[in-house]
């Protein structure tokens, strides 16, 4: 345990200096997308089934802000837009609201949009969303069926269900290009939610692992 502790400190010190010297992230303001501070980090996309013209879709759930750090959400690949705003309720409640309006929705199935859960201390499993509102195009109220809720395991790149230093060598794999993830181990590999696997996915992926050794 004690040498894969050194081994993972090693290698993120590595794809730092890499980093760093070849210049590959920029300092911008999407750099401060994934927490410094955060751990362990889960995914949760807003799935459409085929044919259904979404054209506005609303939801909420609440959570305790002192276990979960921060939250972002972020589009998805079926055009609109998926807003997410987080409303303090009180020192252990949040709610987070989750808008999304497609003006011109189309028949193909994908991704309305995602939040991503990130958390110092504790894997950030949320309680179920509370659909209030899911119409079409034509503004008839569609079932709730119509939609899931995808939760992904970040960093299991290779979706079997474990994250594990098999999946930083497959980050590399993947940066290198050899290796080719699925659509779910995609997501679940794109920490910073740019649509590519980076050094930076790699490095948040090692404090990951980090934070499960101690």
């Amino acid at each position: 345990m004690k040498c894969l502790k050194r081994l993972t400190a090693v290698l993120l010190t590595a794809i730092m200096s890499a980093v760093s010297v070849g210049n590959m992230i920029s300092a911008s303001a999407e750099d401060a997308d994934i927490s410094e501070d955060a751990i362990y980090f889960k995914r949760y996309c807003f799935y459409v089934n085929e044919n259904t013209f979404i054209a506005k879709f609303n939801a909420n759930v609440s959570y305790n802000p002192n276990l979960i750090t921060k939250v972002i959400g972020r589009n998805g690949d079926i055009g609109g837009e998926f807003k997410v705003n987080d409303i303090e309720i009180n020192d252990t409640q949040n709610i987070i609201y989750v808008n999304y309006i497609n003006s011109s929705p189309e028949s193909q199935s994908g991704y309305m949009g995602y939040i991503d859960f990130m958390s110092q201390s504790v894997d950030p499993n949320i309680n179920d969303f509370n659909i209030t509102s899911l119409k079409n195009d034509r503004g008839n109220e569609l079932a709730k069926s119509n939609i899931y809720i995808d939760v992904l395991d970040m960093g299991d790149i290779n979706v079997d269900g474990v994250v594990n230093m098999e999946d930083f060598e497959l980050f590399n794999k993947a940066i290198a290009g050899t290796y080719e993830p699925t659509v779910t181990g995609l997501l679940q590999a794109d920490m910073d939610g740019n649509g590519e696997i980076t050094f930076k996915d790699a490095t948040q992926l090692l404090r990951y692992l980090r934070g499960l050794l101690k």
